[in-house]
C-alpha cells in the first residue's frame, strides 16, 4: 500500500493500493499499462483515454464518448436520458448496425 506518498516514476510487479479513504484524491499523470482494476465508487474528473476493452461492474453516470482510430475531434457520444422508471434495453447477440431515427 502507498498512503500519502509520491512515487515517480513507478513500476510495480504486484497489487498496489493507493489511498485508504473514500475522500483520497489520486492523481496519475502519465500512462497506466496493463490491467487497471478500479473497485468501489470512482470518479474520473476530466478526460480519460482507455485503449482496450472496458468493463463496468456498476452504474455509469454521464455520457460515454468514443474516439475513433484517428484522434481528430470526431467522436460518438452515448447519452442516457434521466430515467423515470426501470428500463431495460437489450442489445441482441448478433453482428450488425444499430438503427436510430437518424438512419432509418
Amino acid at each position: 500500500s502507498l498512503v500519502g506518498s509520491v512515487v515517480s516514476p513507478a513500476s510495480f510487479l504486484s497489487d498496489v493500493t493507493l489511498g485508504d479513504s473514500p475522500s483520497d484524491v489520486i492523481t496519475i499523470n502519465g500512462v497506466v499499462q496493463g490491467v487497471l482494476n478500479v473497485n468501489g465508487d470512482t470518479t474520473f474528473a476530466g478526460p480519460v483515454a482507455l485503449n482496450g476493452p472496458v468493463m463496468f461492474g456498476g452504474p455509469v453516470v454521464g455520457p460515454l464518448i468514443f474516439e475513433g482510430a484517428n484522434v481528430d475531434g470526431n467522436t460518438t457520444t452515448l447519452v442516457v436520458q434521466e430515467p423515470t422508471g426501470v428500463n431495460t434495453i437489450t442489445i441482441p447477440d448478433v453482428s450488425g448496425t444499430l438503427l436510430t431515427t437518424g438512419n432509418l
